[in-house]
C-alpha cells in the first residue's frame, strides 16, 4: 500500500506539475489570444481605411471618366466650330470673291472705255500732227503753189 501511496503521490505532483504547465500555456493561450483580437482591432482598422481607398479610387475612377466625357464633347465641339468657321469663311470668301469679279468687270470696262478715248485721241493726234506738218510745208511754198489759193506769206 506505500508503495501505491507513493505511486499515487507521485502522480499527484506530476498532475500538479502538469497543471502548472497548463496553467502557464492556458496563460500563453490567453496572451495569444489578447494578441489575435487586438490584430482584429487592428485588422479592422486597416480594412476601413482601405474601404475608404476604393471608395476614393471609385471616385477618382468616375473624376476621369467624367473627364475623358468632357475631353470628348470638347473634341466634338472643337471639330463643329472649325467646320462652322470653315463653312463661313468659305462662303464669306465666296461673297468676296463675287463682289471682285463684279468690281473687276466694272473696271475692266471702265479701263476698256478709257483706251477706246485714248486710242482716238492718239489718232486724232496723230492726224493732227500730220495736218500741222501739212499746213507748215505748205507755208513754205512760194504763193503760186499753193493749193488753196492765195494765202499771204506772214500771216
Amino acid at each position: 500500500m506505500k508503495q501505491i501511496l507513493s505511486e499515487l503521490q507521485k502522480t499527484n505532483q506530476r498532475m500538479v506539475g502538469f497543471e502548472k504547465r497548463m496553467d502557464g500555456v492556458e496563460k500563453h493561450i490567453i496572451g495569444f489570444e489578447k494578441r489575435m483580437i487586438g490584430f482584429e482591432q487592428h485588422m479592422v482598422g486597416f480594412e476601413k481605411r482601405m474601404d475608404g481607398f476604393e471608395q476614393r479610387m471609385i471616385g477618382f475612377e468616375q473624376r476621369f471618366d467624367n473627364l475623358d466625357k468632357d475631353m470628348k464633347e470638347l473634341k466634338v465641339g472643337q471639330e463643329q466650330l472649325k467646320d462652322n468657321t470653315i463653312n463661313r469663311v468659305g462662303s464669306y470668301i465666296e461673297e468676296i470673291a463675287k463682289h471682285v469679279d463684279v468690281r473687276f468687270d466694272e473696271v475692266k470696262d471702265t479701263l476698256d472705255d478709257q483706251q477706246r478715248v485714248i486710242d482716238t485721241l492718239a489718232i486724232r493726234s496723230v492726224k493732227n500732227e500730220s495736218e500741222i506738218k501739212e499746213f507748215k510745208r505748205i507755208r513754205q511754198l512760194p504763193t503760186t503753189y499753193r493749193p488753196f489759193g492765195l494765202i499771204e506769206v506772214g500771216a
